[in-house]
C-alpha cells in the first residue's frame, strides 16, 4: 500500500510548534512560520524527505518525489501539494490503522526535521529538541517495521 504525506498536516505541525513556542514563553522573540514560508519550506522538505527514505533502506519498495514545486503563482494551494510517498516493502502484514500510524509518524519525522532545519541557526536548543523527536520517531518507525520483516534495514540518518 501507498504512504502518501500530508504536505498541509506538516505544514501546519510546524507553524503549530512554533506558534505555542513563543506562546509558552519558551522563545517569546522567536518568528513565527506562516504560509509566506512555504516555498522554502516546500524545499527543505522534499530533502528531509529523502533522507527518511535513505534512512529506512531496504524497507522502502517505491517511492515518489515530485522534482520541483509547483508554478510561482500558486505556491499556496492546496491543489498543488508536494508528492512525497513510499511504499514500503511488506506493507500488508499491517492493519490498515497502523499504517496510518505509520504515515503519521513520517508526516512528523518530515515536520521536526524541517523544522530543525530551519531553526538550527537562531534556536539551536529548539533544533536540538526536535533532533531528538525525529530520531525517536525514526527508531520507533524502524522497530515497527522490523517486527517480521523479511529484509534488513539500515539503522539511523544517513551520513
Amino acid at each position: 500500500m501507498k504512504i502518501c504525506l500530508n504536505t498541509k498536516a506538516i505544514t501546519d505541525e510546524m507553524m503549530a510548534l512554533t506558534a505555542l513556542r513563543c506562546v509558552t514563553g519558551a522563545r517569546p522573540d522567536g518568528a513565527l512560520l506562516t504560509r509566506d514560508h512555504l516555498p522554502g519550506l516546500r524545499v527543505v522538505m522534499r530533502m528531509v524527505f529523502a533522507e527518511l527514505l535513505l534512512a529506512l533502506g531496504d524497507e522502502v519498495e517505491e517511492c515518489e518525489i515530485d522534482g520541483e514545486d509547483p508554478e510561482a503563482d500558486m505556491p499556496y494551494s492546496e491543489s498543488a501539494e508536494l508528492r512525497l510517498e513510499v511504499e514500503l516493502r511488506g506493507s500488508e502484514r499491517f492493519t490498515s490503522g497502523m499504517l496510518l500510524v505509520m504515515k503519521r509518524q513520517m508526516e512528523h519525522i518530515v515536520a521536526a526535521g524541517t523544522l530543525a532545519w530551519v531553526a538550527t541557526r537562531g534556536d539551536s536548543e529548539f533544533a536540538a529538541s526536535l533532533q531528538s523527536q525525529r530520531e525517536g520517531a525514526l527508531a520507533a518507525l524502524l522497530e515497527k517495521l522490523g517486527e517480521g520483516a523479511p529484509t534488513g534495514r539500515r539503522d539511523g540518518w544517513p551520513g
